[in-house]
C-alpha cells in the first residue's frame, strides 16, 4: 500500500480545493524505475556509474545532469528528490575514502550539491542547493 501524499503550499501547509478538501499529490502517477546503463545518460539526462550497486525505491526523482558514482553503493529510498547537477560519490579518490551513501525516505537534495562517501541523509531531511555534505547530520531537518 502506498502512502497518500498531499500538495503543499510554499509554507508547508496542505493545499485545499474550493470545497476545503485536501488536494492529493499526483506527481508520479505512473512512476517506473529508470533504465540505467553504466556511464550512459538515462532518458532524463542523468548518469549512473555502477548502476548494479544502486538500490532505488519508488517515486525517486533525479534531476538532469546529476551523476551517481556508485562504486561502493548508493541507496535511494522511496520519495527521494535529487536536484539537477548534483554529484554523489561513494568513492573519493582525492583522500581515499569510500563507502555507501544512503538517502532515506522523503529526503531532498538541492541542485548542484555534492554528497561524499559514508553519508546518511535521514528521512525527510532537506539539503539546500550548492551544499557539500561529507559528514552525517542527525536530527537536523534542513542542512545549509
Amino acid at each position: 500500500m502506498t502512502e497518500e501524499r498531499y500538495k503543499l503550499d510554499a509554507h508547508g501547509n496542505i493545499e485545499l480545493d474550493e470545497k476545503g478538501n485536501a488536494i492529493k499529490e499526483t506527481r508520479f502517477k505512473d512512476w517506473t524505475k529508470p533504465i540505467m546503463e553504466h556511464g550512459k545518460l538515462t532518458k532524463w539526462n542523468w548518469l549512473a556509474y555502477h548502476p548494479d550497486k544502486i538500490i532505488m525505491g519508488t517515486n525517486v526523482d533525479i534531476g538532469a545532469f546529476t551523476c551517481l558514482f556508485a562504486h561502493h553503493g548508493i541507496e535511494l529510498q522511496d520519495d527521494v528528490q535529487i536536484g539537477g547537477h548534483c554529484l554523489l560519490y561513494s568513492l573519493n579518490t582525492e583522500n581515499g575514502t569510500f563507502g555507501k551513501i544512503t538517502i532515506k525516505k522523503g529526503a531532498c537534495i538541492g541542485a548542484q550539491s555534492i554528497i561524499f562517501p559514508n553519508v546518511v541523509i535521514e528521512a525527510g531531511e532537506m539539503i539546500k542547493a550548492k551544499s557539500i555534505v561529507y559528514i552525517n547530520f542527525h536530527g537536523r531537518r534542513v542542512i545549509k
